[in-house]
């Protein structure tokens, strides 16, 4: 996701904070939620702002969380 990609999202969750982002099967993940998953990932592996990432997962609630 391009540091644009990734300002768009947050503009998106600040607006829509409490809604749902991502729905599977009876688990639902907030906008917040989502944002915050982000941002553990990216803390965690260490990912400084506009830095690159690969991103390799399949659909669904469990690789965001």
């Amino acid at each position: 996701m391009s540091i644009q990609a990734w300002n768009r999202f947050e503009r998106i969750a600040a607006a829509r904070c409490g809604a749902t982002a991502l729905i599977q099967g009876s688990r639902r993940m907030s906008f917040n939620d989502l944002r915050r998953a982000g941002l553990h990932w990216a803390a965690r592996l260490d990912v400084a702002p506009g830095g690159r990432v690969v991103v390799s997962a399949a659909n669904g609630a469990a690789p965001a969380a």
